[in-house]
């Protein structure tokens, strides 16, 4: 492989005409910016987490009541075997002798 060897500073498209200050400002503002967004995620995750926990918590933990509406069952010919029909209960506790309904 040989290959010619030019220099940053000789060639006029790769030479930088900007000053060394401006590239240093820009890295700085960058890291600048990297540790506020660190430290924004420190605080949000592990100080100020009260809210966020309790916002999840929230939209996590629901209790929803249901019916249990079961489907008909039917057989080969199409006849109606069996279906949910809503009935009053009746149980009976044996030890106080006594039927509730």
């Amino acid at each position: 492989m040989s290959g010619r060897v030019v220099a940053y500073s000789s060639s006029p498209l790769l030479a930088s005409r900007t000053p060394v200050w401006r590239s240093k400002l820009i890295v700085a503002g960058i890291a600048f910016a990297f540790l506020g967004l660190a430290g924004r995620a420190a605080w949000v995750q592990v100080f100020g987490n009260d809210f966020y926990r309790k916002q999840g918590e929230v939209r996590f933990a629901r209790t929803l009541e249901l019916p249990a509406n079961r489907g008909r069952i039917f057989d080969r010919n199409g006849l109606l075997l069996a279906t949910s029909v809503p009935v009053p209960s009746i149980w009976a506790i044996p030890e106080d002798g006594s039927a509730t309904g």
